[in-house]
């Protein structure tokens, strides 16, 4: 089968399934070759999603087409991701209770590079709604860190970050211990793992559990990941 039928295939398909099958709760468009808020009665359709999982490659349009009408979503995983994508930012400002997000940068994007910045602003309107956060990138640049240092989710419960410096977990950790109540009042749990300076893998350790030993607010769990 040729890529035309294929193609007209999936769209059949997706048009059948729109027409007999109940309101979606949990929809993954990792391969979508489809924009499928374009199909009739499509709205109905979309508007239940609770959780989405996606490509961050994926063209803008695509999103723009679910902001649309998934506005509901409570869960964001973004299996992999190169550049910014203004349609996955629309997407995730237009959610009206996000409580779930997590992203995965390519091992292969340049750090210093300028990405990400509208997926930045699309999710700073749900700082408070914020239960769990995900970031997970190869090496965090110091933007990121820097945002990381002066970043408050009241609601927050657990926090996962990869590969970030000693020097942004102590900012962390002293945040959370000097003012609580305003950056992550209900957060549990911190899952981490530091970036070694200069390969200095033991000597970072020896750090970390004296940062976790003495400078550690008594509710939170800290698990090296």
């Amino acid at each position: 089968m040729n890529d035309y039928y294929r193609y007209i295939l999936q769209e059949e398909i997706y048009k059948l399934l729109i027409y007999k099958c109940p309101p979606l709760k949990y929809l993954d468009i990792t391969f979508i070759q489809q924009q499928i808020d374009l199909f009739p009665d499509s709205k109905n359709w979309l508007s239940e999603i609770l959780e989405l999982r996606c490509n961050g490659d994926i063209e803008p349009h695509y999103f723009q087409g679910l902001a649309k009408f998934s506005q509901n979503i409570e869960k964001i995983i973004i299996n992999s991701i190169k550049d910014d994508n203004y349609g996955l930012a629309k997407l995730i400002e237009v959610q009206k209770n996000l409580k779930y997000f997590k992203i995965i940068r390519d091992a292969d994007v340049n750090s210093r590079k300028e990405t990400f910045m509208t997926i930045n602003h699309g999710l700073i309107k749900h700082t408070k709604s914020l239960i769990e956060f995900k970031a997970i990138f190869e090496e965090l640049d110091q933007r990121y860190e820097d945002q990381l240092k002066i970043s408050s989710y009241p609601n927050l419960e657990i926090l996962h970050i990869k590969n970030i410096s000693i020097n942004t977990l102590i900012n962390l950790i002293e945040k959370f211990k000097r003012n609580l109540e305003f950056s992550c009042l209900y957060l549990k749990v911190l899952y981490i793992k530091v970036l070694s300076i200069d390969e200095n893998e033991e000597e970072d350790r020896s750090i970390l559990s004296e940062i976790l030993k003495d400078s550690a607010p008594n509710n939170i769990t800290f698990l090296e990941c």
